[in-house]
């Protein structure tokens, strides 16, 4: 009875946390996977002629059940790790994903708009005189169509392998590309991956409401020398064009737009850090540590994900008239590392072999290197990382803040990037709380009729979640989260004079609108494990104008200019960032991005505000590498004055940076003084990414299709992308960054 007691506390513990999750802003994950299939997406009925093989459950003590009710044991024991303040991580109170679809299989190519993961409707079941719900953390149902994989058999044996049978693992297709789904044919278009998400009914005009969203754009970004047809520029092509794509067309089928892209992606974000296939050395760690001589160690980061996150990608279609909200996306599953420092004992290496049978059951796992032996155990250079460590160190044993600060070192111990380990979420805006309300006042009945749909809390936010995807009330983050004192006068992160409904962010500036944004007084946030107050967020804003001073030149393209400005909220008085020096009318976009001082990987990226002179997007496909504008990118200072009751920030001149005039983008900086490492240094310029080699005696890329004009050349024309990431220096060893793996060093404009 002790025993049955004990679990069902722990059943109604889960319930109060998650309630807990039901704040002003509810945080869930948005890349989950699942293995049963729902042919409708109606939550009603399992399909079960297949179940897909790279969805949860994953350990196979867990394979007895369903994948719904794994993901729920996962975030539930995530949600321990939240619990600890030491971790900084918001609560989750649901999660959106689905399955893969491949067109081989029975059914997927049969209305697969439709299709979903399966999770069942809310309900409750019942164990002697009490009624359980048959689940506590909501849902977004959807799919994953990867172009790449579409038009194979999940289960194919790779041709590589001798007598192996590597049916858990991926096949890679190597060859010639099948055509895929989106874009059907082109290959510009092989590593285009899309979830799309459904409600369970149909809205007032007889459809589903769908949110759509662009995935991991960059995880193939290390393996253009490994997979044929892979290009940074077929992606960013693929980005911009969406709206166009003719899936993307119609109500009854997969909805009428994609209204999002993923920035920070979990898988990304691990194969980033992953060693390279020539060493052993972890990014954002020090280089030859394990020398004899001092002098030769360096803090080395060899990608520049997460330094820049893919943003690029998404200021290059806001600039050509392609609007997409930023998201940020985790899996349930985190994935752990699968190499190892020391010599394993049989138990160690049997935990570690588990680790990597999870680590491979995402479609993308064939990427990752792997039996990687003797790594040189490295620890993160941040100033952050160092604070942890030292603020352990000072603790007495037994202090319950030690306790605190050593589950979080273990938690973030086995994952990318250690102490500084960033987790993305999407944050739904919810000032009123109406869906805590939702769940608490509309629980599931005892029972219900035949075919009758009950309208229970979970049944009736899922449905709205959507909606607000679609209308961009959320932000994405990786840590920077629950940073406004939210208040009647300013509900939401930011409001424009004149805007229609001051609980919704308003998505479009019109010439009646001033340019001025106002934004809630900021939150003080503590440091955990300094327990003093934390340095304000840094807050960046980009907003791109028509540049009517320019001359155009002899090709008829317009001319831009991107400006880079930065401020801080104040946390007593609100704060309102006064651009109406600009035109409203001259204004293509503005967005907003707030990053954190001691972690820059640790940020908030808010939905892009469209201006009256935001480009209008063609109605077909479009060349970009022809059709990009003339960008001209600037950088200004900023000043704050105290009116009438608000710190109002203005622009104030343009900062000059510091050129490095050179070609050579493999960097290397100074250490810096031990305050410095509290800067946050950032770096500009405007460059092709790294073009595929073209090698027909290459197994690997020896099918990538070429250029029709020049056979030496990758079919995919290259796009000039203007780069900007960001970075912390350290106080112990110089800096390396090597720019090279992922940009086009010839290709530098002005080589500065």
């Amino acid at each position: 009875m002790a025993c049955a007691n004990s679990k069902l506390f722990g059943l109604q513990e889960t319930q109060n946390r998650v309630l807990q999750a039901f704040t002003q802003e509810v945080n869930l994950f948005l890349h989950c996977h699942l293995r049963g299939y729902d042919r409708t997406g109606c939550g009603v009925e399992m399909l079960g002629d297949y179940v897909d093989k790279y969805g949860a459950p994953l350990d196979k003590l867990a394979s007895w059940s369903e994948g719904y009710r794994d993901i729920e044991n996962k975030l539930n024991d995530h949600l321990e790790h939240c619990m600890n303040p030491v971790n900084e991580l918001p609560l989750i109170a649901g999660y959106g994903g689905g399955v893969h679809l491949y067109k081989p299989i029975k059914y997927h190519d049969d209305e697969p708009w439709n299709m979903t993961g399966w999770v069942p409707l809310e309900s409750v079941w019942c164990c002697g005189d009490e009624f359980f719900k048959n689940r506590y953390f909501f849902c977004l149902r959807g799919n994953e169509i990867q172009n790449d994989m579409w038009n194979y058999h999940p289960y194919m044996e790779d041709w590589t392998e001798d007598n192996t049978d590597s049916c858990y693992e991926q096949y890679v297709p190597l060859g010639e590309y099948l055509g895929g789904y989106w874009y059907e044919n082109d290959v510009r278009g092989r590593y285009l991956h899309i979830i799309s998400l459904k409600t369970q009914d149909y809205n007032e005009e007889g459809h589903y409401e769908r949110y759509n969203f662009i995935v991991h754009p960059l995880a193939y970004r290390k393996n253009l020398a490994l997979l044929p047809d892979n290009s940074v520029d077929g992606m960013q092509w693929c980005v911009t064009n969406v709206v166009n794509e003719p899936n993307f067309k119609d109500l009854d089928k997969w909805g009428d737009q994609v209204h999002g892209i993923e920035l920070f992606n979990d898988f990304s974000y691990y194969h980033s850090w992953q060693p390279g296939r020539e060493g052993v050395i972890y990014n954002g760690t020090k280089m030859n540590y394990s020398g004899d001589r001092k002098s030769t160690r360096y803090h080395y980061w060899f990608q520049t994900y997460p330094l820049e996150f893919g943003e690029f990608l998404l200021d290059s279609a806001l600039t050509m008239g392609t609007y997409l909200h930023p998201v940020a996306a985790n899996d349930a599953f985190f994935t752990p590392k699968i190499v190892h420092f020391k010599d394993q004992t049989i138990e160690e290496r049997a935990e570690a072999e588990v680790m990597e049978r999870v680590l491979l059951a995402d479609p993308k796992g064939a990427l990752v290197m792997r039996h990687l032996q003797h790594m040189v155990d490295q620890k993160g250079c941040s100033k952050e990382a160092a604070l942890r460590r030292s603020a352990l160190q000072k603790l007495e044993k037994g202090h319950e803040s030690r306790k605190d600060m050593q589950r979080s070192m273990a938690f973030r111990e086995d994952k990318p990037y250690g102490e500084d380990t960033i987790i993305g979420c999407v944050a739904v805006l919810d000032y009123k709380m109406s869906m805590k309300k939702c769940i608490e006042n509309n629980p599931p009945p005892h029972h219900y009729l035949k075919d009758e749909r009950p309208k229970t809390g979970m049944n009736i936010l899922e449905p709205e979640v959507i909606k607000k995807l679609q209308r961009g009330q959320f932000y994405g983050h990786t840590g920077v989260y629950d940073i406004f004192q939210y208040s009647d006068e300013q509900p939401i992160p930011f409001t424009i004079p004149g805007q229609a409904d001051n609980l919704s962010l308003c998505n479009d500036l019109t010439a009646e609108n001033e340019c001025k944004f106002t934004f809630p007084l900021g939150k003080e946030k503590i440091c955990p494990f300094r327990g003093v107050p934390k340095k304000p967020f840094i807050w960046r804003y980009m907003i791109q104008t028509v540049d009517g001073s320019a001359a155009v030149g002899g090709d008829g393209k317009r001319s831009v200019v991107t400006t880079y400005g930065y401020f801080t909220l104040n946390k007593e008085f609100p704060t309102q960032l006064d651009l109406s020096n600009y035109s409203t009318e001259d204004v293509c976009w503005i967005r907003f991005t707030a990053i954190d001082s001691l972690n820059p990987q640790k940020r908030a990226w808010f939905p892009p505000i469209k201006g009256p002179a935001f480009a209008k997007s063609a109605d077909t496909y479009i060349d970009i590498a022809e059709e990009l504008p003339h960008i001209r990118e600037r950088i200004v200072t900023t000043t704050t004055t105290h009116e009438a009751g608000m710190n109002v920030v203005k622009e104030e001149g343009e900062f000059l940076p510091s050129v490095i005039v050179t070609k050579d983008l493999e960097l290397l900086f100074g250490t810096c003084s031990y305050e410095e490492q509290d800067d946050i240094y950032a770096y500009f310029f405007q460059a092709y990414p790294m073009k595929q080699p073209i090698d027909p005696n290459d197994c690997h890329i020896k099918s990538s299709k070429v250029s029709a004009s020049d056979p030496n050349e990758p079919f995919a024309p290259r796009i000039m992308e203007s780069v900007h990431g960001y970075f912390q220096l350290c106080d112990e060893y110089p800096s390396k960054f090597n720019l090279t793996k992922s940009w086009d060093e010839t290709s530098v404009v002005k080589n500065q």
